[in-house]
Formats: C-alpha cells, structure tokens, sequence
C-alpha cells in the first residue's frame, strides 16, 4: 500500500497523509515532511470521497492521520515519524 524505508535524502517513498484543509496540526505534519524532504500526497477529507473511505476503513474519524507501510500515525508525532521512516 505505503512504502516507508529509513531515511536516505533524496530517495523516494510514498507517504499519504488524510486530513482536514485547515486543521491545524495537519499543518504541523505538511510542514514536518516537508522539512524532511519527503515527497507526500495530501488527500483531503472534504473534497476526496475515496480519502473519507480510506480513513473510515482505517477505523479512525480524526485527523491528520499520516499512513506509510502500514504503520498509521494519528496526529502529529514526529517522533513516530522519525522512528517509521525518516530518522
């Protein structure tokens, strides 16, 4: 589904992240992998139907909530982050 390896600056990994447009802590977790230099696809919950599908067979109704490899992080952690696959 996800693909998340160690951290390697410039390799490429999948990372997708379902989340609300203005919440704030989906914009702590945009700017984190940003900052990481990882490239991600933001799936909004509003305007995406198949996102609110993905996050409801997820079994979660909050957001942000970051998916690599299927290790699901809800709500900004970078430390879990770091620990799945960027640090």
């Amino acid at each position: 589904m996800f693909k998340a390896e160690k951290f390697q600056p410039g390799a490429s990994r999948e990372w997708k992240e379902l989340r609300l447009p203005t919440y704030y802590e989906r914009l702590r977790g945009k700017e984190y992998l940003s900052q990481k230099g990882l490239a991600f696809q933001e799936r909004d919950i509003t305007q995406d139907p198949g996102a609110l599908a993905d996050l409801k067979k997820l079994g979660y109704m909050t957001t942000p909530v970051i998916v690599m490899d299927g290790a699901v992080i809800v709500g900004f952690d970078s430390a879990k982050i770091d620990e799945y696959g960027v640090g």
